[in-house]
């Protein structure tokens, strides 16, 4: 695996609307920081809302659409998090 070019851009392959605007990729600026985790255990990692609260987190998407997004974009945005954690090995 290779290092996570920041930023990073997921396109996601079934765009979310917001209001007047349809959001279709999502844009992470940074790695994630231990206060990015507050309130997560690691293995909750694994439960796909409390690893979208961490994406909205250090991400442009909005967390008010965290339980929107579609299955496949959802996995697609948290592995960018399982990413960022297993380079760190």
């Amino acid at each position: 695996m290779s290092e996570i070019k920041i930023p990073h851009v997921v396109d996601l392959e079934f765009p979310v609307e917001h209001g007047d605007d349809i959001v279709e990729k999502v844009t992470f600026n940074r790695r994630p920081t231990s206060g990015d985790l507050r309130g997560v255990k690691i293995d909750e990692l694994t439960n796909m809302s409390m690893a979208m609260t961490v994406v909205c987190r250090i991400s442009d998407f909005p967390v008010a659409l965290k339980n929107q997004v579609d299955a496949a974009d959802g996995l697609a945005l948290v592995e960018v998090i399982a990413d960022f954690l297993d380079s760190a090995r």
